[in-house]
Parts: structure tokens; sequence; C-alpha cells
């Protein structure tokens, strides 16, 4: 018999662990949904820097692989070799390079072992960084090292030297570019061809004049010595970490303020917890990592993986086959999907194709998915579809994830408040908050919320208001159990692939062009990709027998980014209508290509 001063263990049921994320409460009377549930709170403070590194020092006393790039023939990085790679990176800034807590390190590059590495060197610094989304062309890099104020570039040699180099030879985007920048570090240095070594030395001969020097990212991870206090400079929770460069509704794209704290309130509720095990759990060594680095989502969940010790597979070529076959390969359970991947499940028989029988898990984000296409994938490869909800501005705002504990999803639902976040619903008209089942605008509150956009006070005030709620610009409902449901977006950003393109981006770039007299972009719905961008045009007087579509097409081909390229066309009107006060009327052109439907692949 046991002693009677033996401890019994009760292992807690899964409503117990599911009451550690999730204690939705529903203020009527103020038509507030909130998450109550109790969140780990350390009485100590912890930087992001400080819990990569316990994690990582953790995980270096065994021989889990940390990173394995898809796109080098599986080249793999222990855990180990990352910590190690990465506090020399960041000594090397420090001790070599002068480094000093206000510098800005920005990141140009496509996934890469290099990026990883040296972004978490960086963050091992205590310095303030920003990404450059991989897409984007010499237009977008000139005004983000000039609005970040840029003062050292990590960029990659292969895909991008090349733009930066272009940049470089326009004065313009040279001046903006340079204004701030001191150092560039070259990385993906690899097999590089001649072109590249030209390259290289055509910068050379360009930065010879400025105060900008140029090292090598191999170089400094071999001789950089090691940093003795992570991170190296001191700060606190509201010290800024990531600057996240969104897709607005107005001018160009702003910096979104991520602090210390906002992050690790996202990603918190996340990390390893030793209670919530279960066989519904879908806890994989492998996560595939095919979303961009440069975006929020790639950042975030390599912090994710780095903390809960994942392997992540890094992948630029996100092509579904690719993801499918590595997939049926190494029998994973879990696959993060685009909303184009989604719908080219519904339309193929890929079960035919591979093995799939693993699979049991899609998680997408990104956009809206109707429901029969969730249906028809569930019911075709017998998975649990996921439908996904945050943005830039709010990571993690939503928590859709009970089923690890036995909990089915609502169909169409994108989940309920995340630990700590608050939820409501207002009139797009009046601005007053609504009850369950009433349609209005998404308006979230929590310490997941940006800090606001940087160096930009108006965009700021629009976004949250005095009370602190950030204003989504999406247009849902909740139900009478505040799970929340997507209608439609507010905002005019163009979904492409897994893109959000700016209209008005675009737009003041073709308006550069002289014979340019006014100029409203749009999507036009296409089968696969989402939207294309098409630009409708009115022609300067005295410009109509010199201007080409193809000119405009051209032009915005060479200068901005791949997802902003004008796959829908370009039309040349004599009116564009404009509203009473001024503004290009978008509803009249929204309207004008509605019942299109492209089917052309267009690359």
């Amino acid at each position: 018999m046991p002693s009677s001063t033996a401890t019994t263990v009760i292992q807690p049921s899964k409503d117990d662990l599911l009451k550690q994320f999730v204690n939705i409460q529903i203020d009527n009377e103020h038509h507030i949904v909130r998450n109550v549930a109790p969140k780990k709170t350390n009485h100590k403070f912890q930087t992001i820097a400080e819990n990569l590194a316990v994690y990582m020092e953790q995980m270096a006393k065994t021989d889990t692989i940390g990173l394995i790039d898809a796109e080098r023939n599986m080249e793999k990085l222990s855990y180990k070799d990352w910590y190690d790679q990465s506090k020399r990176f960041a000594s090397s800034l420090i001790n070599e390079h002068d480094l000093i807590k206000e510098d800005m390190i920005v990141f140009y590059s496509d996934n890469s072992i290099d990026y990883a590495v040296s972004m978490i060197g960086a963050i091992f610094t205590g310095c303030t960084f920003t990404p450059i989304v991989a897409a984007n062309g010499k237009f977008e890099l000139s005004h983000q090292m000039k609005d970040s104020r840029g003062s050292i570039l990590v960029i990659d040699c292969k895909q991008k030297l090349a733009v930066l180099e272009s940049a470089l030879q326009n004065e313009k985007y040279r001046q903006d570019i340079l204004e701030h920048l001191r150092l560039i570090v070259l990385m993906n240095e690899h097999d590089i061809s001649d072109e590249i070594t030209t390259i290289i030395g055509n910068i050379e001969t360009i930065l010879k004049s400025s105060k900008c020097k140029i090292d090598h990212y191999q170089r400094m991870i071999n001789s950089g010595g090691n940093i003795t206090k992570i991170p190296h400079f001191t700060i606190d929770k509201d010290d800024h970490f990531i600057i996240i460069y969104t897709s607005g509704t107005t001018g160009i794209s702003k910096g979104a303020i991520h602090s210390n704290h906002s992050i690790l309130s996202s990603i918190g509720f996340q990390m390893n917890d030793e209670n919530v095990n279960n066989e519904n759990q879908m806890n994989q060594r492998y996560q595939i990592l095919w979303y961009p680095l440069s975006h929020a989502s790639g950042s975030f969940i390599l912090l994710s993986n780095t903390m809960n010790g994942r392997t992540s597979i890094l992948f630029i070529n996100n092509r579904l086959e690719r993801l499918l076959q590595f997939t049926a390969e190494n029998r994973l359970s879990f696959l993060p999907l685009s909303p184009k991947h989604a719908t080219q499940m519904a339309q193929n028989d890929y079960q035919k194709q591979f093995d799939l029988s693993s699979l049991k898990l899609l998680i997408c984000g990104g956009a809206k998915i109707p429901l029969k296409i969730i249906e028809n994938v569930q019911k075709k490869y017998h998975i649990l579809f996921i439908d996904g909800y945050g943005s830039t501005e709010f990571l993690a705002g939503l928590f859709n994830l009970e089923f690890m504990f036995g909990r089915m999803p609502k169909p169409g639902s994108v989940g309920r408040p995340s630990p700590g976040v608050e939820m409501k619903i207002i009139d797009l008209e009046t601005g007053v908050a609504l009850p369950a089942e009433k349609q209005g605008e998404i308006l979230l509150r929590g310490p997941h919320r940006f800090v606001g956009y940087l160096r930009n006070d108006e965009a700021t005030r629009t976004s949250i208001d005095s009370d602190g709620w950030y204003h989504t610009g999406d247009i849902g409902y909740y139900d009478d159990e505040g799970y929340l449901y997507i209608v439609d977006r507010i905002k005019e950003l163009i979904k492409f692939r897994e893109w959000s393109v700016i209209p008005a981006e675009i737009e003041a770039f073709i308006l550069q062009n002289p014979a340019v007299d006014s100029v409203c972009v749009v999507g036009v719905p296409h089968t696969v990709d989402g939207y294309h961008v098409r630009a409708y045009i009115k022609i300067r007087d005295g410009y109509q027998q010199s201007l080409t579509e193809k000119e405009i097409i051209d032009s915005v081909h060479d200068n901005m980014g791949f997802q902003k390229r004008l796959r829908g066309g370009v039309k040349f009107i004599e009116h564009i209508p404009r509203t009473s006060i001024d503004k290009v009327d978008r509803k009249y052109f929204r309207t004008l290509v509605k019942n299109e439907l492209l089917t052309e692949t267009v690359e």
C-alpha cells in the first residue's frame, strides 16, 4: 500500500489545460469580448535577447539541428553552432564596428541560414532592426533606408546586391540610402559568380566618397569574439525591438514599431509548457518556414521556433508541390499555407501524388478563405484546417488552437482573443460598440499591439484611438461565444498571393512619370493569385502619343517589387472619377473590375 504521506499527482484535464489559454468573458453592457486566461508572467522582465539566449544555450548542449536551408541541398546548422555564430556576429558589430544603441540594423535578403544567424546576432546586441521585404526593388529600398535611418545594411549577395548597385547609381536613391548608412555587411557569398564580384567592385567604387564601409558576414563570424552580456546594451520592455514596414492605405508604407514587450506578449502563450502535452498537439520537430523572414510572420515564427527548440526549414521557393514533397518525405503532421496554397489544394488531388497520410493539420492566414474551400480541403485530405487572423500591427491577437485540447474549431471562424486581449466590433458610421452577430469594424486591444508608426504621429492616431484600441480596418462579427468571423476588408490593400500590396505606393511611383496626369491602381480578381495589379491612367495633355502601356509596365517591373508588377495590365482612360472631396473614387474602379476573372498565369 502506498504511504499515507505519498503525494498523489492528478493530471489536469483537457478543460483545465484549455483554461490556461482560453477564458472568455463577454461584457454585454459595453460589448467587449475579453480573454482573461492567466498568462505566464515573470516578476523580473526578460528581454527577447535574454529569452533567446536561455533557450539556445539549453539547445546548444544537445545535437539538435536549429536550421536547415532547403535551397542549399538541405545544408544544416546545429543550435550549438547557430548560438556561437550569432554571438560572434554581435561581437564583431560591437567591437570591430563601434556599434551604438542608436544604430538601426537593416536586413535585405531572402531566407537563408546567414540571415537567421545574423538576425539573432543583431537581437543579441540590443539594437533595433528592420527587414526590407525581399521582393522589393530599389524604390522601396531607398525609402526604407531613409525613413528608418538605417546605419547598417546586412544584404544578400546573390539576389539583392544588383538591386543595391542599381539604386546607388541613381542620384536620388543614392542620397537616401547613404544618408545614415555607415556599414554594409555582405552575406551568402558562397559560390558567387564573376558578375557578383564585379558588382561588389562597382559598389566599392561608388562608396569611396562616402563614410560607408563594407565587411563580410563570413569574416565576422570567423574572427568575431564572444559577447559577454546579452543583450549588450541595456534595454527595457518599451524599447523598440523591430520596425516592420507594413501595408497602409495612404501613401508609402509605414514602419510599425514593436517593442520587446509586445513581441514577448505575442510569443509568450505559444512557448513550451510542460503541462500542455496531449495527443492532439501538433508538436513536431521540423517546422517549414516559407514565410519570408522579411515579413512579420517569418520573423515571428523563427523566434517562436527557436524558443521552442524546433528545427526551422528555410524555403524561398514556396511552390506547393515542394512543400508537400518535404511533408511526405519527413512525415510532418502540420503545414502552414497561404490562401493561394489552400485554393490549389482544393482544386487538385495532391493526395494521389504524395503520401500525405501523416498530415493532420493545415493553418492558413493572410486573407479570408471561403468556407467552401476549407470544407473541400478537409474532406478531400481528411485533415483539420485552421483559418487564422492577424496583422503586422497586432501579432497573434486571435487564438484558434483549441483543437489541441480536443475542441473542434467553428467552421468559418478565425478564433477568439488570445490571453490578455480584448476585442470589440464598432458601427462603421457611428463608432458605437455592437453586440454579437452585428457586423462592423474589428478593434483589438492588449499587450500584443504595436507601439505606433515610426515618426508618423498622424498615422498612429488614426490607427490607435485614445482608449488604446487598434482599428484593424477589417469588417467582421463575433458570435455568442466570442468567436470572430471575418467578412471583408475596409482597407484598399490588394492581396496578391501571400503579399499585401499598397495601391497608393505604386500610384506614387507611376505619378513620377511626367506624362501621367492621374492614376488609380486596383486589384483584378484572379483564379489562383487572389488579385493581379492593374493601373488605370489618365495621360496629361500633349503626351498621348509618347506614352505606352508597356513603358509603364516595364518601369514598375524594373523599379518596384516582384509583388507589385502590373500583371493586370495598364488601361489608359480619358477621365479619373473623383469623390466630392477630390479623392480618386476607388469604389468606381472596384466596381469596374469586380466581374472580371483573370486566369492567365503570370510570373
